[in-house]
């Protein structure tokens, strides 16, 4: 029966008439043993869409993978997602939330192992070292606007990896200066990685900034 339904992946492609309303994204609560659950739109054309799911989207308590694509969904809205008590691996792609500023909530993500951020226009992420607290890999892909990592990221005890890819300097900056933090506790076990363009890797280089270098790995556990 669907109602047993343990893992789902589901594309939508909006036209830019539809109302939000008909996707039915409520109906997911529904499904009360789904535990993966990966959900993609695609739009025939750039629409900048305001807040469309803010009214009606849910999930189970039980979910434990949690993928995001192209929903466009404002920041203010991720509570939603950060009370799933459950939920170890989040993944958001091609801006699955908007806006320029991201502030976690006391009591959130509290089991959140992985965090993707593919593609978004977040400029400021404010979070405090105890709004993660199992956070083992932060992966930032494509995030040409952030300005940087937040410092408490850094503080996280369970943080093992930072990967990036196509980020700006001062980001790549920012997971340096982490990497050096714990290199001088004696943290052995964190590794930061990152892919550069050539010319970052120059320009890191002549501020006598080490570069962040690895083998990238894309976590799909």
């Amino acid at each position: 029966m669907m109602l047993n339904l343990k893992k789902l992946v589901i594309s939508f492609e909006h036209d830019g008439r539809t109302e939000w309303s008909s996707y039915c994204f409520d109906n997911f609560i529904h499904l009360h043993q789904l535990e993966v659950l990966k959900c993609f739109f695609f739009a025939k054309c750039y629409m900048k869409y305001q807040d469309p799911l803010s009214v009606s989207f849910a999930f189970p308590q039980k979910l434990k993978r949690l993928t995001l694509s192209g929903c466009r969904i404002s920041w203010k809205n991720m509570t939603v997602v950060g009370s799933l008590s459950n939920l170890e691996v989040l993944k958001l792609k091609f801006h699955a939330f908007e806006g320029t500023v991201w502030e976690l909530n006391d009591g959130e993500f509290r089991r959140l192992k992985l965090l993707l951020i593919d593609m978004t226009d977040l400029e400021h992420w404010k979070v405090d070292k105890t709004h993660l607290p199992s956070l083992q890999c932060l992966s930032l892909r494509y995030c040409y606007n952030l300005v940087e990592i937040p410092s408490e990221i850094g503080k996280i005890p369970t943080l093992e990896e930072i990967e990036l890819c196509e980020c700006k300097t001062c980001v790549v900056t920012s997971a340096w200066v982490i990497q050096e933090e714990h290199d001088s506790l004696g943290s052995n076990g964190f590794k930061a990685f990152s892919e550069l363009k050539e010319k970052e890797k120059e320009r890191l280089h002549s501020r006598n900034h080490r570069p962040l270098t690895g083998q990238w790995s894309i976590f799909d556990r």
